[in-house]
């Protein structure tokens, strides 16, 4: 039981640093001082680093974090607003898209909910995939983020029936 939890602690707490290494490294004005960025850049492959030492832990949990975004985008969707924010209006083709691409995610990890990575190439495939689920996060506006996770892991899925 501690081992599951485990995995789930390492996942949150490596997503929160991944979120605030990647705000470091984007910045918010253009004369951020290159100091940030090179300590975003630092965090960002830190905690690529540790996720990938500890994919065996936090991979089944994969699964549930884009199903939870991808309900968050439904959401959106039936309201017209954001979860977080009622306030702030949804621009509908935007979450479509995102709702698709969230789908694409949850199908391809869902195989992780009952057998573990079992090589390095899913290994990283998730971990590339769980950086650009977070730098999506970040940059709303922009998916393409998220259509490199989901081309990332359908390459390695189609990859890994051929080898």
């Amino acid at each position: 039981m501690i081992y599951r939890r485990s995995g789930l602690a390492i996942l949150a707490v490596s997503f929160l640093a991944l979120l605030a290494g990647i705000a470091l490294m984007l910045g918010r004005r253009e004369n951020d001082p290159l100091l940030f960025r090179v300590l975003g850049s630092g965090v960002v492959l830190g905690m690529g680093a540790v996720l990938c030492l500890t994919v065996q832990r936090w991979a089944g949990y994969f699964f549930a974090v884009c199903v939870i975004a991808a309900v968050k985008a439904v959401l959106a969707l039936v309201f017209g607003v954001t979860v977080s924010t009622r306030h702030l209006v949804t621009d509908r083709s935007l979450v479509l898209k995102l709702l698709g691409l969230l789908a694409a995610l949850s199908f391809l990890t869902y195989r992780f909910v009952t057998q573990l990575p079992r090589s390095t190439l899913q290994a990283v495939s998730l971990v590339l995939a769980l950086i650009g689920l977070a730098w999506a996060m970040l940059t709303e506006p922009n998916y393409w983020p998220l259509c490199m996770s989901v081309g990332v892991l359908g390459i390695a899925w189609v990859a890994e029936g051929f080898l």
